[in-house]
This record gives C-alpha cells, structure tokens and sequence, in this order.
C-alpha cells in the first residue's frame, strides 16, 4: 500500500463553512474540502451533496475533494455506490464538478473506483472528473489546475 498522507487543513489555509464537514479551501480557484464522518451512508452522503449544491459561498460545481480516510468501507455494496451514483443525478448543478476521493486503505480504493466506473458506466458523469488517490498532495494539485 502507498505512504499514508499526512495532510491538514492549515487555518490560514481555508473558510469555515456552515457545517463542521464541509471547508472552502483558498486554492485558486478555491477548491472544497469534505470530510464526513466515518460512516459512508446516503443519509451522511446527500445532505452534504445537497447543502454543497445549496450556497452561494461558491459555484456549485466547485472542486471537491472528498477525505475519506478513517472510513468504513466494510459497509459499501455494490448496490450503495449504485444508489449514491444515481443521487448525482438528481443535483445537476454538480455536473462536471472534478472530484478528487482521498483514501487510506486498499478498500477505500477499490471502492472510490467502483464509484467512478458505475458514474462513467451509467453515463451520470464522465469519470475523467474523479480521481481516487492514496495522496492528498496529488490531489489538491490535480483538483486546483483550472480546465
């Protein structure tokens, strides 16, 4: 397995949002970071889709990267990444938006990429706009790079 990534957020570094998981980076352009909370539930996972979708502190196609490290993907099933794949349908705004899913463990990528073929494959979004990685670093640099 790749070295873990020992990224922070640094505070002069990022805007506080509304929620306790979800903060605007100062990249340029700005990039958000989320991190929820170690389960990996829809009812976890759509109402920050939906409250990313919901503000005017940035476009809602805004770059995300999703830190999913510490997560438990003992309970994603094929089935789950489907449903979750099909959420994204229903917030249009997000279409397009580069996603970047930071993981910890073999599992975690096994599954974020799971996720970005069944988006590709059902043809919700191109999966060219996610990338999973092991690395924060890499992340940030691909998400911040404008198109």
């Amino acid at each position: 397995m790749p070295s873990q990534s020992t990224f922070e957020v640094s505070l002069p570094d990022r805007i506080e949002s509304a929620t306790p998981c979800i903060t605007l980076l100062r990249t340029s352009p700005h990039l958000l970071y989320v991190r929820p909370p170690v389960s990996l539930s829809r009812d976890v996972l759509l109402p920050l889709l939906k409250q990313i979708c919901a503000t005017s502190d940035y476009p809602a196609n805004v770059a995300t990267l999703w830190d999913l490290r510490g997560c438990d993907f003992a309970q994603c099933t094929s089935d789950m990444v489907r449903t979750l794949a099909f959420d994204l349908q229903k917030l249009p705004d997000r279409r397009g938006a580069r996603r970047g899913i930071l993981v910890d463990s073999d599992a975690g990528f096994g599954t974020g990429r799971m996720f970005q073929q069944t988006v590709d494959g059902y043809r919700i979004e191109d999966q060219n706009n996610f990338i999973v990685s092991y690395s924060a670093e890499e992340l940030i640099e691909a998400l911040s790079k404008t198109t």
